[in-house]
Order: structure tokens, then C-alpha cells, then sequence
């Protein structure tokens, strides 16, 4: 017994340390998500709770997963989901931001500027 639980185990380990060691940073972007979010609809609902608990843990449950350098690019980033979710926790990462809508692609570089992220 162990196998798959024990997996299943490290990796949800993994991702908690990963997003308390960019708390801080995660939750400003969250902040500027939320703002932004009231003038172009980003995201669903943009409560606190939700954009932790869904939206920001769904994106970190694929951390495990990703190189800690190269590229990467994020096909209809909205506001940023997962993408900047992603340059937070992977500073190596070069993540490319695409989305159809003008207005969201100009609110999130506005975001990532706004973050200090050289890598989006």
C-alpha cells in the first residue's frame, strides 16, 4: 500500500510549499486580480476565497509539473490564470501571456509590471 497515496501525498505537499513560499507575492497578484477584475471581467466571482481557493490553487496544482526554467506560454490567460501564477513561482520560467481581448492582454501586463516580473 502506499503507491498512489503516497504520491498523490508529496506532490499536494509540494504545491503547499511552493505557494507559502510565494504567499506574499501570490497574494498581491490576487489583489491586483480582484481590482482588475471590477473593471474587465477576468475572471467569475472575484471574492478573496474564490480566487484563493479555486482559481490560484487549481493554477498551483500544476507547479510539480512544470520546469523550473525554459518557456512556456499560456493560450488565453484571461487575467493571467495560470500564467502569472505560474512566473511567481517559477522566476526561470519564461512565461508568454496570449489572449484574444485587447483589454485583458493590456490588464495583465499592466499586472505583471505592476509585480516586478521580468519573466512574463
Amino acid at each position: 500500500m502506499g503507491g498512489f497515496f503516497l504520491e498523490k501525498e508529496i506532490f499536494a505537499e509540494t504545491v503547499e510549499s511552493e505557494v507559502r513560499k510565494n504567499e506574499e507575492k501570490l497574494k498581491k497578484y490576487l489583489s491586483l486580480l480582484s481590482a482588475a477584475n471590477e473593471l474587465a471581467r477576468l475572471t467569475g466571482p472575484s471574492d478573496e476565497e474564490t480566487l484563493w481557493g479555486s482559481h490560484l490553487m487549481d493554477c498551483a496544482s500544476a507547479l510539480p509539473l512544470l520546469p523550473y526554467e525554459g518557456r512556456i506560454i499560456d493560450v488565453g490567460t484571461g487575467g493571467g490564470l495560470p500564467g502569472i501564477v505560474w512566473a511567481i513561482c517559477r522566476p526561470g520560467l519564461n512565461v508568454t501571456l496570449l489572449d484574444s481581448i485587447t483589454r485583458k492582454c493590456a490588464l495583465v501586463e499592466k499586472m505583471a509590471v505592476a509585480m516586478g516580473l521580468r519573466n512574463v
